[in-house]
């Protein structure tokens, strides 16, 4: 089965206290953010923390693209698999969708917060649902439910890319996916605690972002002969 490891992976992330004026909305809806580029791991979700009388609004996207320059056709099936790692203080608990990323062809910037197709930043989000981009997004996955699949923190995780994915895989050079957390952060409901999934973009310790692929084939062509004819 063909591996693709993943290039140019990341976390974008956006942050605030209360006391200096953050809300859930200007984090959330932020359109540019910081960029977190490691391989010691990274986190992906929403934290709300509370310390010292002050709320401390957190949000994280992955951001990673994959060369697909070898794939002509569209797989007949692909795995995206991510190697968890250990979250103390959220548990590993979010839920997440893996959808279609609009970065750019380098590593992560800050403006690529945002850069998901069809995030409507006109649509302002509230806490309690204005902002749900859930409808405009492109999913290139089911959603991720921690409690029906529960997140390992010490091996990979596989989630299954559906046609779209696959389509992708074979209509450009690369394929660029956004994970984001899919209860709070794409639906816009704020935080009441922390929603957060460890995990390693590391290729030194065999904990790289990979999609593991079966190759499609190609469709069938009528080559057909036709003997004693008269045309």
């Amino acid at each position: 089965m063909p591996t693709i490891d993943a290039t140019n992976a990341g976390t974008v992330y956006n942050w605030g206290f209360t006391w200096i004026g953050a809300t859930w909305t200007s984090v959330r809806d932020a359109t540019s953010g910081t960029v977190q580029l490691t391989s010691d791991g990274t986190d992906l979700g929403v934290n709300d923390y509370i310390a010292r009388g002050a709320t401390w609004w957190l949000v994280h996207r992955v951001f990673a693209a994959f060369d697909t320059s070898g794939v002509s056709i569209a797989p007949s099936a692909a795995t995206l698999k991510i190697y968890g790692r250990a979250n103390f203080g959220s548990h590993n608990n979010a839920d997440f969708f893996v959808v279609r990323g609009t970065q750019g062809t380098g590593d992560p910037a800050g403006a690529d917060f945002d850069a998901i197709t069809g995030w409507d930043t006109s649509t302002a989000a509230d806490g309690s649902g204005a902002g749900d981009q859930e409808s405009n997004v492109t999913k290139y996955s089911a959603e991720w439910v921690n409690g029906t699949t529960a997140w390992d923190e010490s091996d990979y995780n596989e989630i299954t890319l559906n046609a779209t994915a696959r389509a992708d895989m074979a209509s450009g050079a690369a394929l660029y996916i956004c994970i984001i957390e899919s209860v709070h952060d794409l639906r816009d409901v704020s935080e009441t605690h922390n929603s957060v999934n460890g995990m390693y973009f590391d290729d030194d310790r065999d904990k790289e972002m990979q999609i593991d692929y079966t190759a499609g084939v190609a469709a069938a062509t009528d080559n057909a002969i036709f003997f004693g004819s008269n045309f």
